[in-house]
């Protein structure tokens, strides 16, 4: 019956990207030992808002021996977003990495954790073929979650744990493609935090002379929209509110052997 089961331990994945803070189209799979572990000891994995929770018997758990030593739990976190990497905050420039989590509960308090590492490709086939094999990768595997439960805490309810991802910041470059040139113009920023500068003229799709700003400094990457750009001719307001940087339009770029993120933004 299900009133026998009870919240065990709850795994919640965080992305300052999004408006909610909860991660989006995130699923989360136990390895197969670890799967093995949770029907050995009656225990099973409900999806959740953003993570994960599992649940146990609470006859099954009172009925279990003593424990000898830590339990070592691992699971791997895939994401339907295949531009979460995007918007993410991963050294640059190996953008494909993945991130591993490393958390040991041994207290009752919640734990939260961000990514203790990130790894390429070539160092998560490093590790045995039943944990990472070539088609996670190929599934936007995107964090590996490595679990230590300490003997005292084994048989305590309603373990807490969080993981937290964060955005990244990308230059962005606007481009106009309907707008007349005039020497006057500009993009403002009513809160004054961010500015741009004309770049220069470019010929995109046919079109020549189109008009294309670039900003002076790094933005925020975040779904929600708290920044009020405008297109000024000097005093003259021509667009009220221009678009956001969208992740699908970011590249990675090279400056004076520097990487930076650039975000292109279309203007029609």
């Amino acid at each position: 019956m299900m009133a026998s089961y009870q919240p065990y331990l709850s795994i919640t994945i965080t992305h300052s990207f999004f408006t909610s803070n909860l991660a989006q189209q995130i699923h989360l799979v136990p390895t197969s030992a670890t799967q093995k572990w949770l029907e050995k000891n009656q225990m099973f994995i409900k999806n959740t808002a953003g993570g994960i929770g599992i649940f146990f018997h609470q006859d099954a758990l009172k009925a279990t021996p003593s424990i000898q030593g830590s339990q070592h739990l691992q699971f791997k976190l895939f994401s339907g977003d295949a531009y979460f990497r995007n918007y993410t905050n991963i050294p640059l420039p190996h953008t494909l990495c993945t991130a591993e989590f490393d958390i040991i509960v041994n207290h009752t308090e919640n734990l939260e954790a961000s990514p203790k590492q990130w790894l390429s490709p070539e160092q998560l086939l490093d590790y045995p073929k039943n944990i990472i094999s070539p088609y996670d990768i190929s599934q936007n595997l995107v964090g590996l979650i490595n679990l230590e439960i300490s003997a005292d805490q084994y048989f305590e309810a309603n373990k807490h744990i969080t993981l937290s991802y964060e955005h990244c910041e990308t230059y962005w470059k606007y481009y106009f493609f309907s707008i007349k040139y005039s020497d006057q113009l500009l993009i403002d920023d009513p809160k004054k935090t961010y500015s741009f500068e004309f770049q220069e003229l470019e010929q995109m799709n046919g079109r020549n002379n189109v008009i294309t700003f670039h900003s002076n400094t790094p933005i925020p990457m975040q779904q929600r929209r708290n920044i009020p750009f405008q297109l000024r001719d000097q005093y003259q307001l021509i667009l009220r509110a221009l678009p956001i940087a969208h992740p699908k339009n970011i590249e990675i770029i090279t400056q004076e052997n520097t990487y930076h993120r650039l975000c292109h933004i279309y203007v029609a």
